[in-house]
Parts: structure tokens; sequence; C-alpha cells
């Protein structure tokens, strides 16, 4: 959180940090705090997607949202986007809405887009938007590569 608080003190608000681990949201001991639709399937170039929705319906591992000096947790939804041919998972996107009076509320959206690699899944983007009603208030986009292994730990 103080890492957070410095982003910004520094002017960084909005900054973002873990996107890349939503996959984990899914772990099978957290299926149950999910309820998930069959959407159509889509196309990406020559490739058929299936479409998961999915919306959160219990569990603590809401979207963490840091305002001032606060933290909230914010029930999600969003899809998850998986290749046909293996059901390798490609994408997750996450949606949050906050009500912030009766007539301001804060969104929150974001999609990671996963690759395979010689280490498994990894994180290769990660777009994220926040909104004000409709407004685009701040935008994040992050791109990942060259994944490597820790190496030993230099000593002077």
């Amino acid at each position: 959180q103080r890492m957070l608080e410095s982003f910004e003190h520094r002017q960084l608000e909005g900054a973002v940090t873990d996107f890349g681990q939503l996959i984990l949201l899914f772990t099978s001991r957290r299926l149950g705090d999910y309820e998930f639709t069959l959407h159509e399937p889509e196309k990406s170039g020559e490739e058929m997607l299936l479409v998961l929705g999915w919306r959160q319906t219990g569990g603590s591992q809401g979207l963490m949202l840091f305002d001032q000096r606060t933290a909230a947790r914010e029930m999600m939804e969003g899809e998850i986007w998986f290749r046909a041919d293996d059901l390798l998972p490609i994408r997750i996107g996450v949606k949050t809405r906050k009500a912030l009076s009766k007539n301001y509320f804060l969104a929150t959206e974001a999609t990671v887009d996963y690759a395979p690699s010689r280490f498994g899944l990894v994180p290769a983007s990660v777009g994220h938007r926040q909104y004000l009603n409709s407004f685009l208030m701040l935008e994040n986009n992050l791109h990942y590569a060259n994944y490597r292994r820790p190496g030993p730990a230099l000593v002077p």
C-alpha cells in the first residue's frame, strides 16, 4: 500500500499492479465464488475462440482499489477467452463498478492477454482503464517480454 501511496504522491494515480495475476482467481478451490455463462464463440484471425462470461458471487478476492489512504475490494465480472482447439486461456477481462454518489460511479476495466512460454502461461500485455461515469479518466497499457528464470543472487 505504501508503494501505491508513493505513486499517487508522484502524480501516478491509477498505477496498476498485479493484473497479470488474474488467472489465479480461477483456481479449483475458488471456482465456487463465480457464476459462469457460455457466450457466442469469436474468431481472432484464423483462430476460433470460446468465450466464457464470469461474475463473482462470493469470496474475498475482489479487485482492490486504493483511493487516498483507503483500500476497498470490489466484486468483479468479466470474460475469459480460450483457444477452441486446446482450451488454453489467452485473455481475461475484468470489470468493476463502484457508486461514488447518487449520480456518479467509478468503472474499472482491465484486459490481460496471456501467451505460452517455456515457463508456462505468462502475461503478455495488460490494458487498464478507469472511467467516471462514461468519461475516461486514466489508461495504462503494459507489455511484457523477455521472461527469464531468476539466477543466483550476485554477492559483492
